[in-house]
């Protein structure tokens, strides 16, 4: 996830960079053995970059309105996403929080992977939201 404007730059000058590997994979590698392979990893490489792209850019032109919680993993990087969408520094969301500007560094830059059930029960009580749970439970 990208989650400030320099790491944007870099994205979409990685994105440039790889659609014109594209284009010389595509002119000189379709008869090579695994010039296919190469186009396909590519291709995908590039979609997924682009949706993150599109995600930041989504977050920080439509606002808090923008965020959507699909599964668990999304849920623990509300945060990030929430201070992405009111365009804070980690610095302005720390202080909002009551958390250590450290310790938010600390927990973007794993994507919230270590954050403490605590931790961020103390963080999403603290923004200045509600979340609607509007799917449906299901027995596996």
């Amino acid at each position: 996830m990208i989650s400030n404007s320099r790491q944007l730059e870099t994205t979409k000058k990685q994105i440039s960079s790889l659609r014109e590997e594209l284009q010389n994979i595509e002119r000189s590698a379709k008869n090579k053995p695994f010039g296919k392979t190469a186009l396909i990893q590519t291709q995908a490489l590039i979609k997924s970059l682009q949706a993150n792209v599109d995600e930041y850019e989504a977050l920080t032109s439509k606002g808090v309105e923008a965020i959507q919680i699909n599964d668990l993993a999304e849920l623990m990087i509300l945060p990030m996403k929430y201070r992405i969408a009111k365009r804070m520094t980690q610095e302005m969301f720390a202080k909002e929080v009551d958390i250590p500007l450290r310790t938010i560094a600390r927990y973007e830059a794993d994507e919230y992977k270590t954050v403490s059930g605590d931790n961020l029960h103390k963080i999403l009580s603290k923004l200045k939201t509600h979340l609607k749970i509007l799917g449906k439970l299901q027995e596996i």
